[in-house]
């Protein structure tokens, strides 16, 4: 690696190149495409998974969909301001989602949009 060089440069080319010899030139240009978008450029990712849940309190959200394998961590992620619904950050573990539907977000990483009846 050359001095000055970012290595997250590499590591993009490096999975641009695995990509596009197990899946192919097609999929590996979709996925540098996601990644610049939703890590460069801090868009939302198209796939986003949809769930339609059966509590409307967050922590329950956090864990029916997997975002977070417990009421403990849910509990700690919240309390860490690290989730938000419609890019409003949650800081109430208690805090009650309205019907509608929701854009959940852990981190800057993992979203899913969940129904609440």
């Amino acid at each position: 690696m050359t001095k000055g060089a970012n290595p997250r440069d590499y590591k993009l080319k490096l999975a641009y190149e695995v990509v596009t010899i197990y899946k192919g030139l097609e999929d590996a240009d979709a996925a540098k495409d996601s990644f610049v978008k939703v890590f460069s450029e801090g868009q939302k990712p198209e796939d986003i998974k949809r769930y339609k849940v059966k509590s409307n309190k967050i922590i329950d959200i956090l864990v029916e969909t997997g975002l977070a394998s417990s009421n403990s961590e849910a509990r700690r992620l919240i309390e860490q301001k690290g989730v938000k619904s419609n890019d409003v950050v949650i800081d109430d573990v208690n805090q009650v989602l309205h019907s509608g539907e929701h854009l959940i977000q852990k981190g800057k990483r993992f979203f899913v949009k969940v129904i609440v009846d």
